[in-house]
């Protein structure tokens, strides 16, 4: 919220043009990005697992779900610092296996308590079981 304020100070201040230009830019983008954050998350749904992240919307058919477990994220500075993030596993068309990190609800270790990803993978496996009993 500061950066988007300070971007529209700059951008109503700043009398070289170009400089102006980049700055609405910088705030519009700011903007959106700050709404879109308010629909972030995961929700089971009859068809699947819609996916919101903060660039694109993904739906799993439930179909296609394997397996819906908790795991380590152990790539870069996340496996460094002991995150765990939601992990799907899905059957592709072709027989391949592929994994999906939800990672709008991964957390780190030692904030385990607050973590949403713990409460989600119970509820989107019950989802998915529900889901195989009216199939």
């Amino acid at each position: 919220m500061v950066l988007l304020l300070l971007c529209g100070a700059v951008a109503v201040t700043e009398s070289a043009i170009p400089a102006k230009i980049i700055f609405w830019i910088m705030a519009a983008g700011l903007t959106l990005s700050a709404g879109r954050s308010l629909t972030l998350g995961v929700t089971a749904r009859e068809d699947g697992i819609l996916v919101r992240e903060l660039l694109r919307t993904t739906l799993i058919p439930w179909a296609e779900v394997e397996t819906i477990e908790l795991e380590d994220q152990s790539t870069g500075l996340a496996g460094l610092l002991d995150a765990e993030a939601p992990t799907v596993t899905v059957r592709m068309p072709d027989g391949n296996m592929n994994e999906i990190e939800l990672n709008v609800l991964g957390t780190y270790r030692f904030l385990a308590f607050l973590s949403p990803g713990r409460r989600a993978v119970d509820g989107l496996k019950a989802a998915h079981d529900q889901w195989r009993a009216g199939e």
